[in-house]
């Protein structure tokens, strides 16, 4: 198996949570949200967990992460990738969203048994504020839309 380097994304500035505190810090089953997908991450044995914050409070609640890396600005879900991506060792790059509480170690455990490239999503009822995945006929993503970008 390839050596996987692990990107976590939490530098999100929760602004619509309202609460003033990152929405990745806020508890969930008695841990805060981004505890679950460090501690999901850490059971594929990862070379290395990036985490990738534009609050430092972040990084000195949560543990399990071996080095953290500062988005200046929020740029977006591209631009916080970037800012890991110098800091990556791993063959093999998985990258999560810090606001994913409910992922599954054995979705993780499928999704990097793929040796080139793999994305894993869902279905919802209720897609409100969520991007969307544009496929053509075959099932294949050729896009992805932000919801207030999406007509």
């Amino acid at each position: 198996m390839k050596t996987c380097s692990v990107v976590v994304l939490a530098a999100g500035r929760s602004q619509r949570m309202g609460t003033g505190v990152s929405k990745v810090l806020l508890p969930v089953g008695g841990q805060p949200a981004l505890q679950h997908v460090i501690d999901a991450a850490l059971t594929l044995a990862p070379l290395e967990i990036i985490g990738v914050i534009a609050d430092t409070k972040i990084s000195e609640q949560i543990n399990g992460v071996d080095r953290w890396v500062f988005q200046e600005q929020a740029r977006g879900t591209a631009d916080a990738v970037s800012t890991a991506l110098t800091e990556v060792r791993g063959e093999q790059l998985l990258i999560l969203y810090a606001d994913m509480p409910l992922i599954d170690a054995k979705d993780l455990s499928r999704l990097v048994q793929h040796t080139d490239l793999a994305l894993l999503s869902g279905l919802t009822q209720q897609p409100n504020d969520y991007g969307r995945l544009k496929r053509d006929d075959a099932g294949n993503v050729h896009a992805i839309v932000e919801a207030k970008h999406d007509t």
